[in-house]
């Protein structure tokens, strides 16, 4: 469905067009309007708003009812009293909102919504629900939410979360290291290569070991020989025992 006049840019035209789909149950009709809305630079309205979070509920789209959101927020019109309970629906019907137990397939489902469109503040309130749901040190979700900590420039919250989960994962690792960008510190790499290989990812370990950009120091060497002996691998920590002689360590 395409607008073919300039006059259903006005806010009463498409709340009119929005409102008419939404009563006749044609939610994904509505949700297209919204996209279009977008596209032309309209302000995101009230009943604008009540009739796209309906789409977005009854559909269960949690990324384009975060993006409503967004525009409600950047409208500062989130908290009107007309907004706030269509906004608590459409979270409840998509598996998310504060009185809820959402599960972390539907966190892992959220936060990287939050992550990509920088709703730090969504991505918060995701993080609570996981704290209330004592799902936060689940390592999925808590990587899920690194990330979106990191993705959104909130370093420091990134990294204490990080240092706060009780199991650490090589994804765990990724996602904190993708962000910072902060591999090509020696220090940084040994500790990778201890940690990949600790973690059974002995192919990482190596990969990160030799490449090409990597100065290694004895510290790197000894990492790589006790991975090898922690996997078992004892001619290869033997073999990478006598390269390391080679290279004069």
């Amino acid at each position: 469905m395409r607008p073919s006049s300039w006059s259903y840019l006005y806010h009463v035209s498409w709340g009119k067009m929005m409102a008419g789909y939404a009563y006749n149950g044609k939610f994904y009709e509505v949700l297209e309007l919204f996209d279009w809305m977008k596209r032309m630079g309209l302000k995101m309205s009230k009943v604008l708003a009540v009739s796209a979070l309906l789409g977005a509920g009854e559909t269960g789209d949690l990324e384009r009812g975060i993006q409503i959101h967004e525009c409600a927020i950047q409208e500062m019109i989130d908290f009107d009293v007309i907004i706030a309970p269509s906004l608590m629906t459409m979270y409840t019907k998509c598996g998310l909102n504060e009185y809820s137990q959402p599960n972390n397939v539907t966190l892992v489902s959220v936060i990287p919504a939050c992550a990509e469109l920088r709703a730090v503040r969504l991505g918060k309130s995701a993080h609570c629900h996981a704290i209330k749901a004592s799902m936060d040190s689940d390592v999925s979700t808590g990587t899920a939410l690194v990330s979106m900590y990191a993705k959104c420039s909130l370093f420091n919250s990134a990294l204490n979360l990080f240092n706060k989960m009780p199991l650490i994962e090589v994804v765990t690792w990724n996602a904190l290291i993708n962000q910072y960008g902060f591999e090509s510190d020696c220090h940084v790499k040994n500790a990778l290569i201890d940690m990949y290989a600790k973690c059974g990812s002995l192919s990482s370990a190596e990969f990160m070991f030799n490449k090409t950009e990597f100065s290694k120091d004895e510290v790197s060497w000894n990492t790589m020989i006790a991975g090898y002996m922690h996997n078992g691998l004892a001619k290869e920590a033997l073999s990478a025992f006598h390269s390391m002689k080679f290279d004069s360590f």
